[in-house]
């Protein structure tokens, strides 16, 4: 075999290598375990109980300080009918995601109302305790 047909056979070979089907190494990281008071709490905390909290605009509409797991999972919305806040495992079907998370929600206005949006880490935060059950952790 001559130099350059040995160089040939070489490169196709490293080509094929790289080739593998096997993308554990590159496929995407598994989703950090999301918790209520760890990750979803907090983000009420900072960005949404001005309004939805004591002595805010919207407590009446929904309060995020008191009972706030038993008031958001399975719940109806206040304010749309046939809507539930938060669907476990379906974040599309949960209208507290949509509303974070689209600019223009099917019901309503963008949360925080009037205010700059959460940020996208924060939104991932909900959207994956909500596909993870929506657990009350």
């Amino acid at each position: 075999m001559t130099g350059k047909a040995f160089l040939v056979l070489f490169v196709a070979v490293l080509g094929f290598a790289g080739c593998s089907s096997d993308d554990s190494a590159t496929g995407p990281a598994p989703t950090t375990e999301r918790s209520f008071v760890n990750d979803v709490l907090p983000i009420f905390a900072q960005n949404c109980n001005g309004c939805h909290g004591q002595g805010g605009p919207a407590v009446g509409i929904l309060d995020l300080t008191k009972n706030t797991y038993l008031r958001l999972v399975n719940a109806p919305s206040n304010t749309a009918a046939g809507w539930k806040l938060v669907v476990a495992g379906k974040p599309d079907s949960s209208l507290l995601y949509l509303k974070v998370a689209l600019a223009t929600p099917p019901v309503g206005v963008r949360m925080p109302k009037d205010l700059t949006p959460l940020p996208g880490t924060d939104i991932i935060k909900i959207k994956d305790w909500i596909e993870q059950g929506a657990k009350n952790n």
